[in-house]
């Protein structure tokens, strides 16, 4: 049933079922596929880790312009205040102040 190669010693099942002449032959080949598959392996990480340093990178930009709009965004609200109570200010003493203020 097992087939042997010159030997005489019989050969695995594996070896049988895919067709080697040899166990030697058999193992080379599965030896040659664990490093194919080892290799894959580190390749798929080094990619992985390389998409999540894209996005750590995204998310960090993202955060600094976050933070310089809101940083750029507190004098121009600071300055809208005062000009708001400058003009204000400016109107307790005109005659049609009531008006001017609803504008404001």
């Amino acid at each position: 049933m097992g087939g042997t190669h010159g030997g005489g010693q019989p050969l695995v099942a594996g070896a049988i079922t895919n067709g080697f002449s040899s166990n030697e032959e058999y193992y080379q080949f599965l030896q040659l596929m664990l490093t194919a598959v080892n290799q894959l392996q580190q390749e798929l990480l080094m990619e992985e880790r390389a998409e999540q340093a894209a996005r750590d990178a995204r998310a960090a930009r993202a955060l600094r312009d976050l933070a310089a709009n809101e940083n750029r965004a507190q004098p121009i609200r600071h300055a809208r205040r005062r000009r708001r109570r400058e003009e204000m200010e400016g109107l307790e003493n005109d005659p049609n102040a009531a008006k001017r203020r609803r504008r404001l």
